[in-house]
């Protein structure tokens, strides 16, 4: 399947909150993490809701990748 098809995340750039909404289709529970540009994780959740958050108050601005997981690995 094509990521963009199964979740929408916003806004970018976050100031405060990231916002995640998956697909309802979409095998739960999902797994988000924001990792900074040396791989160290800085945050993570893990949700069974189809819409869910992630508080990212507290980090620097810059540049952070977010890697999500469910079931399937994507």
């Amino acid at each position: 399947p094509v990521v963009k098809d199964l979740v929408q995340i916003w806004p970018n750039p976050v100031h405060n909150v990231l916002n995640i909404k998956a697909k309802k289709n979409l095998r739960k529970p999902v797994l988000a993490q924001v990792c900074d540009i040396n791989g160290i994780l800085l945050k993570q959740v893990t949700s069974h809701q189809d819409n869910f958050s992630l508080n990212l108050t507290g980090l620097r601005p810059g540049m952070y990748f977010l890697k999500l997981y469910n079931g399937y690995d994507i």
